[in-house]
């Protein structure tokens, strides 16, 4: 049976083609963004998947995404990779192109001795000390290879509202 929290974004998506999304987790990597509201395509996926589009013309545009609500998950990848992709996104600037991030689920790695207590944290942290301190990163975006995940429009235009205590998100279309 599908989890209760998906089944009803899901409806709601499909039936009354809407999105609302509250995030009550205190957010930690806004720089200097601390509260704001702002409109913006939303957009994104995997973020592996995403990384490999770049070079290529599967890739939205800058033009296309500009301003845009970049949403990302992955699964499986250990914090480094995922700074090296996010670092990817950012020198190819992708990130700086966009009003906010959002991350999603990462999951299902786990850590070992060589990671040298590297964590998913630091990974975030060092692409918010690289990344113009207007744009915001929020995270736990309940999204990704995980049972409780919303459905997000890709392509909708969405109004993203936060401070440091939290995001609401929503569309309709």
């Amino acid at each position: 049976t599908p989890d209760t929290f998906m089944w009803q974004h899901f409806q709601n998506a499909v039936q009354h083609r809407k999105l609302e999304c509250e995030v009550s987790t205190s957010q930690s990597f806004l720089g200097k963004a601390t509260e704001q509201s702002l409109t913006g395509l939303l957009w994104g996926g995997n973020l592996t998947v995403l990384a490999g589009l770049i070079g290529t013309p599967y890739l939205p545009s800058a033009k296309q995404t500009h301003g845009g609500i970049l949403f990302l998950e992955d699964v499986n990848e250990h914090p480094y990779r995922i700074e090296r992709m996010l670092m990817q996104l950012l020198d190819s600037n992708i990130l700086s192109n966009q009003s906010a991030i959002l991350l999603g689920g990462f999951s299902a790695y786990r850590l070992y001795e060589n990671d040298k207590g590297y964590s998913l944290e630091s990974a975030i942290e060092a692409i918010r000390q690289r990344l113009p301190s207007h744009i915001p990163i929020l995270t736990e975006l309940p999204f990704g290879h995980q049972i409780n995940k919303i459905t997000l429009p890709v392509g909708a235009t969405a109004k993203l509202d936060y401070s440091s205590s939290g995001f609401n998100l929503k569309a309709s279309w």
